[in-house]
């Protein structure tokens, strides 16, 4: 019996099958890294922001044309002598962007970090809140 296709050692499946898997978890991450969520009211816009391991010394928040934007920095450090050989950590840069809408008054952002999860809460200009008109009988 003959072989049609190459033996490749074992180590060196093995080895091309884990750089693969470690490819694929890396791309995953940097799509699924940022998980976001936003709600309105009425009264408000509420911005959850997933920030893993990072504090608020670690990140920045700006208002600016319309724009928040939050950026922050996660380094992962390996130990001296150590050899990585998986990390699926969410290590590197975060910039996230949201454009806000011109009822949002951006002197009243507020900004807590807590268990990972960045919270910006942005209250509605007065003048701009959606507002019940009283309709009136004719006389």
């Amino acid at each position: 019996m003959r072989c049609e296709f190459p033996l490749i050692p074992f180590h060196d499946s093995f080895e091309a099958a884990r750089r693969d898997f470690q490819r694929r978890m890396q791309q995953t991450q940097t799509r699924s890294a940022q998980g976001v969520a936003i709600y309105e009211t009425d009264d408000e816009v509420t911005i959850h922001l997933d920030v893993p391991g990072l504090s608020e010394s670690d990140l920045s928040l700006s208002l600016h044309d319309g724009e928040l934007q939050v950026t922050g920095e996660r380094a992962v450090t390996v130990p001296e002598g150590a050899v990585e050989l998986f990390t699926n950590s969410a290590a590197g840069n975060l910039d996230r962007t949201v454009k806000l809408d011109d009822s949002i008054d951006p002197a009243s952002a507020d900004a807590v970090v807590k268990n990972g999860v960045l919270t910006i809460v942005l209250k509605r200009r007065p003048e701009l809140k959606p507002r019940q008109v009283t309709i009136r009988a004719a006389e």
